[in-house]
């Protein structure tokens, strides 16, 4: 996961188009790549208000990049997303799975999201990571077998059209947020090599984030 240790709290943007970032992990999801073209045709109103960044992986790149432009709207689509950071700082609503390191990073950054579950998932756990930010009003579900362009859309519009719902999700996907993770790791290593070395007999000096052993 990327670095979001120093993202600030999200506040909800009232100039500017809105800005939807639609991931599907490294190599795509196809489910969500075709729900997203076939929503295209029920946007077509709020096209001028909208900017849609979308994470194809290299399969769909062609076909969906191609919907775009002949739908006329204005879209960034990508196999993959290196500036990730600065794209869910821009970001007002997050299409995605459900995988632990996409909600660390959502919720890190503060962000709607309408969350679409892996449906092969091992032991279905990317829709029980889904249920937590559910409970907590921080995003929405659907599910795979659910997915429609039009249900989508639907989604993406009461966004645009509830700014004070969509900042209320935004606050509490923020509460969610473990923005110092990369810290606590580094401390609970420090103290298990501490333990480790204490109970081996060897002494040992710490420098900064080092442990130096001497023998």
């Amino acid at each position: 996961m990327k670095n979001f240790a120093n993202q600030k709290k999200s506040s909800h943007k009232t100039t500017g188009p809105f800005r939807v970032l639609v991931l599907g992990g490294s190599q795509g999801a196809h489910s969500i790549n075709m729900a997203m073209v076939e929503a295209l045709q029920f946007l077509s109103q709020q096209k001028l208000d909208l900017h849609i960044t979308h994470q194809t992986g290299e399969t769909d790149l062609e076909m969906v990049n191609m919907q775009y432009k002949k739908n006329h709207f204005p879209a960034d689509v990508r196999p993959f997303i290196d500036d990730i950071e600065d794209q869910y700082r821009k970001a007002s609503l997050v299409i995605c799975r459900a995988g632990a390191t996409t909600l660390a990073e959502v919720t890190a950054c503060g962000k709607m999201s309408i969350l679409v579950p892996f449906p092969h998932a091992t032991h279905n756990h990317q829709v029980k990571n889904a249920r937590i930010l559910e409970a907590a009003n921080a995003g929405e579900i659907v599910l795979d077998e659910e997915l429609s362009g039009l249900r989508i859309a639907k989604s993406i519009i009461q966004a645009m059209e509830e700014p004070k719902r969509l900042k209320i999700m935004e606050e509490n996907s923020y509460k969610l947020g473990n923005r110092d993770a990369t810290e606590k790791v580094r401390l609970l290593c420090m103290e298990l090599l501490e333990e480790t070395y204490s109970k081996s007999g060897r002494t040992k000096k710490l420098q900064g984030n080092y442990v130096l052993s001497c023998f």
